[in-house]
């Protein structure tokens, strides 16, 4: 009986990853409610770091969930629940959070120049941020695209740090705009953008101070760069860019992030998380760079756009242990932060 169990749960893992970060007793019990989902809802924060509870229609649909951070994320198209085959649409639940934020993006960035307000109040904060993120790095790319032209020769250099100069006062006239929807809405989260965008001042203020005449400079080259990548026409993928280092954004949910400064020191480390990642090694923060090695794991995940399982070390943590937790990370196609080893 006890083997005919294990079976079970074991081909339910196979075809929903998640469901390996549940004990068997909570898997079972899962399935004891499959066609009572709302008494199961709150397992859902233990397979997804960032969701407090899933948002059900009566008992027959899923449409979106509730997060630890207060957010609310409602997805582009409900999820049927299926009594039969729990696997299929908690599987489905995964897919519709990275399908619903591509489809978020599309529909905030042209808004984010015609309805500032809308756009805060409508998306998630990691939505906002990434579409700023996305029209800077267009924006700054297409000055160094006219520095760089051939067509321009006399007074190139000029004209590229005007045009800088003016994109600045855009930056800081967004600034004002938010600040003061901030002061209106009084959403917490707005403080994240409000930072972002500060990072983003506080670049083009060194690059006209500093006069740099080439994408290659280090303030730029170093700085993380997020592109609308064109392997797909018909899939939104972007790739998160450091000199020639390249990541695929994940597109997960991960909530609410501390805000970042982000400094040379931070770019630094950030460089070294990418290169690690893309040479399949894994990355390690070490005390002496970081302290607080944990939030800057997370933050370095947050900033890839995927949410990390963070795997608690323990004195009574053994080999074993961690081999389960790296397989699980393995299956589920996630970073995994070792917390607590020095």
């Amino acid at each position: 009986m006890r083997e005919s169990l294990g079976t079970i749960l074991e081909e339910k893992r196979k075809i929903c990853p998640r469901f390996r970060l549940l004990s068997d007793s909570q898997l079972v019990f899962m399935i004891s409610n499959c066609d009572k989902p709302s008494a199961t809802k709150k397992l859902f924060s233990l397979m997804y770091s960032s969701v407090k509870k899933i948002l059900l229609e009566k008992e027959n649909y899923c449409v979106g969930f509730v997060a630890k951070s207060g957010e609310v994320f409602m997805f582009e198209n409900k999820i049927k629940v299926t009594p039969e085959a729990i696997e299929k649409w908690h599987y489905e639940f995964d897919n519709e959070i990275k399908e619903t934020m591509k489809k978020m993006v599309l529909a905030a960035m042209p808004q984010s120049s015609t309805n500032l307000e809308r756009v805060l109040t409508k998306y998630p904060i990691q939505i906002v941020c990434l579409v700023f993120d996305l029209l800077f790095t267009t924006n700054v790319s297409k000055c160094f695209q006219q520095l760089e032209s051939n067509f321009l020769q006399n007074g190139k250099q000029k004209n590229f740090l005007d045009n800088i100069q003016n994109y600045l006062l855009s930056i800081t006239k967004d600034l004002s705009v938010i600040f003061d929807i901030y002061k209106k809405t009084k959403i917490n989260h707005i403080s994240l953008l409000i930072f972002n965008l500060l990072n983003q001042r506080d670049l083009l203020s060194k690059m006209i101070k500093n006069q740099i005449d080439s994408s290659e400079n280090p303030l730029w080259y170093s700085y993380p760069k997020y592109v609308i990548s064109d392997k797909n026409p018909d899939d939104l993928s972007i790739a998160v860019r450091v000199g020639p280092i390249s990541v695929d954004y994940g597109f997960e949910y991960t909530g609410v992030q501390r805000p970042r400064i982000k400094s040379s020191g931070f770019n630094q480390l950030f460089i070294n998380f990418l290169l690690s990642i893309s040479n399949s090694i894994v990355p390690l923060i070490c005390a002496d760079v970081e302290i607080r090695k944990t939030e800057t794991a997370i933050d370095f995940s947050g900033l890839l756009g995927f949410s990390p399982f963070v795997y608690p070390c323990y004195s009574s943590t053994t080999i074993e242990k961690l081999r389960s937790a790296i397989k699980n990370a393995r299956e589920c196609k996630e970073f995994l932060i070792l917390e607590g080893i020095d």
